[in-house]
């Protein structure tokens, strides 16, 4: 089952990083965009399903607005697709070759997250959660987020 959904969805339950005035206290602001060209090293073009960059790296959104984006992502998550193997094995070499700090693969058949954090010899899961469960996941520890809510099953809290 392949959840016929837009990547925004999961990216709009982290909607308290996506602006300065919103941040969570110690927050640092995001930029977040749905299936952009990223370019992680020359002529690697790759299309996260949702990608973010750190304001206190990134303060404007000018580097962002090329095509390809030309800056590294500090965070990417990808929504598992019939394509499974393309999100689980080449875009994981690829994003731990770039160096994203951070890589999070949402799996709408097991309803499931998976946080995954850079360590020199490849990423290392650093948190695993399915649905029905609330989670503090990294890079974004300061706001509390349900599997369900990211995965698009549960509306967003009022």
């Amino acid at each position: 089952m392949f959840l016929d959904r837009s990547p925004c969805d999961s990216a709009a339950a982290l909607g308290p990083f996506d602006s300065d005035e919103r941040s969570p206290p110690g927050g640092i602001g995001w930029w977040f965009a749905a299936d952009v060209a990223t370019e992680l090293t020359p002529g690697r073009i790759v299309r996260p399903d949702i990608a973010g960059w750190r304001r206190d790296r990134v303060p404007t959104l000018a580097p962002l607005g090329g095509r390809p984006v030309l800056v590294i992502p500090d965070w990417t998550c990808e929504l598992l697709s019939p394509n499974r193997r393309h999100d689980l094995v080449t875009k994981v070499r690829f994003y731990h070759e770039a160096r994203v700090p951070h890589y999070w693969v949402l799996d709408p058949d097991d309803r499931t997250l998976v946080v995954h954090r850079w360590s020199e010899h490849g990423y290392v899961i650093a948190l695993t959660a399915g649905t029905g469960e609330t989670v503090h996941a990294e890079p974004f520890e300061p706001i509390e987020v349900t599997v369900d809510r990211l995965l698009g099953l549960a509306p967003a809290p009022r």
